[in-house]
Parts: C-alpha cells; structure tokens; sequence
C-alpha cells in the first residue's frame, strides 16, 4: 500500500466579501445600528485568519480604524458613525499591504 499524506493551507488574500452594515441609513452625526464586518478570503473562498484589515470612514467616524480577522475570516469594527453635512457617506475595509479593498454605504437624509 502507498500513503499520501497533503498539507493544504489558504492562499493569499484575493477579495473582502460584505458580511454586514452594507447599505444602511441613519441620521447624521449618530452611529449606525450594525457594525460593518467583512471576511477575508483566497481565491478559493477559504476564509483567512490574522489578516488585517483597515476600515476608513469617509466623513464620518469609525471604531477601531484596523482590526485582524479571527479563524472565520471576519474582521468587525465596533461602530461606524456617520458624519455631519454629507447625505451619502461610504466606508472603506482595505487589505493591510494589498489593494485588495470593498466599500460600505449609507445614508444620512437630511432633516
């Protein structure tokens, strides 16, 4: 008889797939009700642990600006609250090192 024996281990990031807090509305200057989360994952959807991703809020604040994805491949901010005097606002997760990126948007209506 003959034994194989294979070692598989992820690739490298290819994309940041949505988890939550896409698309949301809220008013200005308050945080949103879902916390936006992403999971990083190679080319063959494997999700990827110790990753760490950069959330960048245009407008608007967001907590913590860089957290490291855990053994699901999802990294979670704490909040994103949304800026003052902007009706549509975005958020940025980006791959640390890599141009590998997504966006999140909401909305702010005015009144």
């Amino acid at each position: 008889p003959v034994t194989f024996t294979a070692n598989v281990a992820a690739g490298p990031l290819t994309r940041l797939e949505k988890v939550a807090g896409d698309q949301q509305s809220g008013a200005a200057g308050t945080p949103l009700p879902v916390a936006p989360a992403v999971r990083a994952v190679d080319a063959f959807g494997n999700p990827l642990q110790g990753v760490a991703v950069s959330f960048a809020a245009a407008g608007g604040t967001v907590s913590p600006g860089s957290v490291t994805t855990g053994a699901d491949g999802i990294a979670r901010v704490n909040g994103w609250t949304l800026g003052n005097g902007t009706v549509a606002q975005t958020l940025t997760a980006t791959g640390a090192g890599t141009a590998v990126a997504t966006a999140f948007s909401a909305t702010a209506p005015s009144g």
